[in-house]
């Protein structure tokens, strides 16, 4: 493997972060390539480097709108524009550095659910102050709600942040309606609208009489009305720019496919390792398509129990896993992820919830949960992310504490 040479450090001028003239960054491209790091000069790219096949360094600039998080921006765009104008060179990801220093890390998107403690007001108050604070997207769950009704209400109260779901259950609508549903919110919310698609549960769809079938051909066949009715003016309103599909990456399956005809997949519970294997399978997907992997985003669902506590924050995140592990498609994906024991455990507890809580291992809870005091979650979500995802959404659970003040802890925790 290259050593790293010696970076020109930008001069900082005004605020700390910001450099004047130009920003220099270093764009590493590993030799498949299927990954680009977009790093300020001086960054340090040990880590990451060891994280990664024998690789080469390219270096460029990219001019300097305003701030650092500008400045980041508009270095990724200036190392797509490179690959774009490569034939032959694709890349995959974009590893993004957090400029605060905590590592690599991707842009830092919040997950909302309606629930007794978290009504849709409460939500749209917890949105405008993300906005506020600088984070990029919050996106809705849909469990006894409907998502894209949500997602309207905090784009109707808000100007900039972006705003998607995670996910739509697509059993729950017709195509047809789905698509003039999304083309709404996208239109009412100035084209700031991600629409996630998803299967649901097996076991909650089946309570409701819904007779799934095949779910990668529903999946397919959902996406293929979608496109064709929002790019060609077939919904009401007609939508203007790009609404861009985002598919729930559960199954290996279903990641190969979104890499073919998504825009961007969402990850849940995926340790490291199994993010770099979903990696390839986005590229095999796109590939097999025609199309360049790096069209598609790969953002990260992870959930979080923060509290200094850090038993304290495991017990409900142990909750959690035994009963996302007991169901069809998240046992099956946590088993493949290399939780095997875990989950055969769980299986063989046949519902009884102490039995099912002493399967899940420490070793699970750390590897797809983010558990523990805030620099330790920092830690934890950059770890997670480092492999090459684009955006975090990041959805918190309460330890010992109101929901209200959780949500405020991780607003204050993982400002951007």
């Amino acid at each position: 493997m290259e050593r790293t040479p010696p970076a020109r450090r930008a001069q900082p001028r005004g605020r700390a972060g910001e450099h004047s003239g130009r920003l220099e960054f270093d764009a590493l491209l590993t030799v498949d390539p299927d990954v680009i790091l977009v790093a300020p000069c001086g960054f340090n790219l040990r880590h990451t480097l060891a994280e990664l096949p024998a690789s080469r360094l390219n270096h460029g600039t990219a001019p300097r709108p305003s701030g650092c998080a500008a400045n980041q921006v508009r270095a990724i765009d200036w190392a797509r524009a490179q690959v774009a104008e490569r034939p032959g060179k694709r890349s995959r990801q974009l590893l993004q550095p957090d400029l605060k220093g905590r590592g690599v890390m991707a842009r830092t998107a919040l997950a909302f659910s309606v629930m007794p403690d978290s009504p849709i007001e409460k939500i749209v108050e917890w949105t405008r102050d993300a906005e506020e604070m600088g984070y990029a997207a919050v996106f809705m769950t849909e469990a006894n709600n409907d998502s894209l009704a949500c997602a309207l209400a905090l784009g109707m109260r808000t100007r900039r942040i972006g705003l998607g779901t995670a996910i739509t259950n697509i059993y729950l609508r017709h195509p047809a309606l789905l698509a003039n549903e999304a083309a709404t919110v996208h239109q009412l919310t100035g084209g700031r609208f991600i629409l996630g698609l998803g299967t649901g549960h097996g076991e909650d769809n089946s309570r409701l009489g819904i007779d799934m079938g095949p779910p990668m051909v529903k999946m397919r066949a959902t996406v293929a009305t979608l496109r064709k009715m929002l790019d060609g003016g077939g919904t009401g309103p007609k939508i203007t720019g790009k609404l861009p599909l985002y598919l729930a990456g559960v199954s290996r399956p279903m990641v190969k496919m979104a890499g073919e005809i998504a825009d961007g997949v969402i990850f849940n519970f995926f340790p490291p390792a199994r993010v770099r294997e979903a990696l390839g399978e986005i590229a095999q997907g796109a590939r097999a398509a025609g199309r360049n992997p790096a069209e598609v985003e790969s953002a990260l669902f992870a959930t979080a129990f923060i509290s200094n506590d850090l038993e304290a924050a495991r017990r409900p995140a142990r909750t959690l896993l035994s009963r996302y592990g007991a169901l069809r498609f998240y046992g099956n994906m946590m088993a493949k992820a290399g939780f095997e024991r875990e989950i055969a455990a769980i299986a063989a507890a046949r519902g009884e919830a102490t039995k099912a809580l002493a399967a899940v291992s420490d070793a699970m809870i750390d590897a797809t949960l983010l558990v523990g005091p805030e620099e330790r979650v920092r830690e934890r979500l950059a770890e997670l992310c480092a492999p090459g995802i684009g955006t975090a959404i990041v959805f918190v659970n309460p330890v010992n504490e109101p929901r209200e003040a959780a949500v405020r802890r991780l607003l204050r925790a993982l400002r951007p």
